[in-house]
């Protein structure tokens, strides 16, 4: 049979770039559901897909993003002296599977936790808006990424990089 892989909340932290404590508060609020199991909570994969498709959520993840970007043009962002970007995306496509199929790419992609590499997006019904703070190489996997992932669908999709 085939077991669905559960998630902790660390695990979600991680994925959202988000502390445990604001995860607890989601799941304290009823934001994020999920169940216990030994004590300790879990989510299924459907239970973060709720989570991200909650209108507080995509409040806060908004704002985190905004952040992100004005702590970017006022101060830099610690690269421990490496070279880095902040590349904002606004991306339209209209096909739900594709994004999703983008967003779990992305998610695939090595994270080098040193270099605070950093992908914040907002998916409002097609409408996509992406800021990637990150190593230069970081950067361009993701694009490659974008590439490959909708290349059928790149002459329809509009790409304004900022």
């Amino acid at each position: 049979m085939f077991e669905e892989k559960l998630y902790s909340i660390s695990d979600i932290a991680k994925k959202t770039k988000l502390t445990d404590r604001t995860i607890r508060n989601y799941l304290a609020s009823g934001t994020l559901k999920g169940r216990k199991v030994g004590g300790q909570w879990r989510f299924t994969q459907d239970d973060i897909k709720a989570l991200f498709s909650n209108d507080e959520f995509a409040d806060d993840m908004l704002a985190k993003t905004e952040k992100n970007i004005q702590k970017y043009i006022k101060n830099g962002f610690e690269f421990n002296d490496c070279n880095n970007a902040c590349t904002i995306l606004n991306i339209v496509i209209e096909e739900k599977e594709k994004r999703k199929e983008l967003f779990a790419k992305i998610k695939e992609i090595p994270v080098d936790e040193d270099k605070k590499e950093r992908v914040s997006f907002i998916d409002e019904n097609g409408k996509i808006k992406m800021v990637i703070i990150a190593s230069f190489d970081y950067v361009n996997a993701i694009m490659e990424l974008i590439k490959d992932v909708i290349a059928w669908f790149l002459e329809n999709t509009l790409i304004n990089i900022i």
